[in-house]
């Protein structure tokens, strides 16, 4: 099935640069309800990302194997493996925790199950034995003990924290005692109860985890958007360095700004082609923020001046931004995805196609709708090149609708 893009431009004299367009929908799955994110690893090596994603009222983590370069195979539903059953799951990514060579699935549920699981894969398939990895009676599911009952989890990031024994992982919570923490990893990875929660951050509710390091002090630090409460807005939390990493007061919040609205998901990039990265954040305000890098303050930490921009086709909740070049100018341009309710019949997943910063201000660039009116409650999304043609697909999904897990195939490269 097929979501139809229309395009056009918030300016009259762009109307004409770029031709009508159909952005086709691929499904990759759309078997059980209520999709929510998609992350990706390339985990069996074969030079396509794999996709995880977890069915927040279908209570199932799922993984998707990418079927090769056939486009009958690509436009079809993708080879999956349902690795683990939980209630509730806000996100599921990929992270190898037990170091065997094979990815495992860590998860984050909120409702009354309020608790992070691991799912294991199966060890064969770190020896070789793939196929093993789709077999669903070979994971197994554990939670993490001290996670139970805690928060509603929404978030998690795996990173090496403390630069001391295995991968760790960030994690973010909304309420009830919502925070910003990370998890260390223990000697044995696989006893759960030895995780250890450090909260280094109180919150309201946690939408994005980025990590990176900011201040170039060789250590990660973490990029956060909370759209409720006291503490919302984008700011990053500074680690304090290996040695005090596991003091939770010792890390320090840089605040970027965004107080006043309710932030969404975030994303850095170098929007205006300076070469310094910029954070830009969706909101459900109507507008969207360019926190615009100004140069490099004391110790090394980045400098910003917000800057506030329309969504495009006046959609008022915005929920994630993504910059990449779709149409192959070597011009960053931006993917939007948007909550379509009470306005149903515009696109919730939309692009402003980007203009030379010299020419035209980010307000005055061609909107573009990828989705068209199909869909209503859309979430993260990420560009690759899904089908090997040299041009940026966008993949996606979608939870009311039931749209599920899939992807839209670019027709935008030769038609400038």
């Amino acid at each position: 099935m097929a979501g139809i893009g229309l395009l056009y431009s918030n300016a009259a004299e762009n109307q004409n640069k770029i031709p009508l367009n159909a952005w086709k929908r691929h499904t990759i799955d759309d078997k059980s309800v209520g999709a929510d994110g998609v992350k990706s690893v390339d985990w069996n090596q074969d030079g396509n990302l794999d996709w995880v994603t977890g069915w927040e009222q279908g209570g199932v983590i799922r993984i998707y194997t990418h079927p090769g370069n056939d486009p009958e195979r690509l436009h079809q539903p993708w080879p999956s493996v349902t690795v683990g059953e939980v209630k509730a799951p806000e996100d599921a990514v990929f992270v190898d925790l037990n170091h065997d060579g094979a990815f495992d699935v860590l998860s984050a549920c909120e409702g009354n199950e309020q608790a992070l699981f691991v799912h294991w894969a199966p060890r064969t398939a770190a020896d070789g034995k793939l196929s093993t990895y789709l077999d669903r009676n070979q994971w197994r599911t554990e939670r993490i003990p001290t996670s139970r009952g805690a928060t509603r989890w929404m978030f998690c990031e795996p990173a090496q924290i403390d630069q001391q024994g295995g991968i760790d992982f960030f994690s973010g919570s909304k309420s009830p005692n919502a925070a910003v923490g990370w998890w260390k990893s223990p000697a044995c990875p696989e006893q759960l109860e030895d995780w250890k929660y450090i909260p280094i951050q109180k919150a309201g509710w946690i939408m994005s985890l980025m990590v990176e390091d900011v201040d170039n002090d060789g250590d990660l630090d973490c990029w956060v958007s909370d759209r409720k409460g006291d503490n919302r807005g984008v700011y990053w939390m500074e680690n304090p360095g290996p040695s005090m990493a596991d003091q939770g007061d010792a890390w320090r919040r840089h605040d970027l700004g965004g107080k006043d609205l309710e932030v969404m998901f975030l994303d850095r990039n170098d929007l205006n082609g300076d070469g310094m990265c910029d954070t830009l954040v969706a909101t459900r305000n109507s507008q969207w923020i360019w926190f615009k890098a100004v140069g490099i303050g004391s110790q090394g930490r980045p400098e910003f001046v917000e800057l506030r921009l329309r969504n495009p086709f006046g959609m008022p909740h915005g929920k994630d931004i993504l910059g990449a070049d779709l149409n192959g100018d070597e011009i960053l341009d931006l993917i939007f995805t948007s909550n379509t309710e009470g306005t149903r019949f515009r696109p919730g997943v939309n692009a402003l196609m980007g203009q030379p910063i010299h020419k035209a201000a980010p307000e005055c660039w061609q909107s573009i709708s990828i989705s068209g009116p199909e869909g209503i409650k859309f979430d993260l999304i990420e560009a690759v090149d899904i089908d090997s043609d040299g041009d940026l697909d966008l993949i996606t999904c979608e939870e009311r609708d039931n749209l599920g897990v899939y992807w839209y195939e670019n027709p935008l490269i030769g038609q400038r």
